[in-house]
């Protein structure tokens, strides 16, 4: 799974509470997990959040949501928010919203990648101490 770049943005989760609480939800109370931008639109005027969180609906207590959230910073009106029990539907709206979208997922650290650099790291400092007690034992 990519790694997401955290960029908080208390405008946003504010944006979200507000809409939770038109919604039925107690916004102020939910427990945000996770809001993360996902994407952007040149000039970064226009931003795309996800989100998962747990809310309690007045109705019918609490629920494990996933919500996506579309912003243009330019203009004074809500987001375009949509939030969801169903994770699918949220990535499918998240993948509708994000195209032409400049995205700011990174791909995963390569492990074998890692684990070279760190063995020839090590192998350098099995070098240095060899070199260093050579060092000590013609002086």
């Amino acid at each position: 799974m990519p790694s997401i770049l955290k960029i908080g943005n208390r405008v946003a989760e504010h944006d979200l509470r507000h809409y939770l609480d038109t919604q039925g939800y107690f916004g102020r109370t939910a427990k945000i997990h996770r809001l993360d931008l996902v994407a952007v639109q040149r000039p970064g005027w226009k931003q795309v959040f996800e989100c998962q969180l747990e809310a309690k609906h007045r109705d019918t207590g609490w629920q494990q949501l996933f919500g996506v959230i579309k912003d243009d910073e330019r203009q004074k009106s809500l987001p375009e928010i949509v939030v969801t029990p169903d994770q699918q539907a949220a990535q499918q709206i998240l993948a509708n919203w994000t195209q032409d979208y400049i995205l700011t997922t990174r791909q995963p650290p390569n492990p074998v990648l890692f684990m070279g650099i760190a063995g020839g790291i090590l192998a350098a400092f099995c070098v240095l101490l060899v070199v260093l007690q050579l060092l000590q034992g013609t002086s």
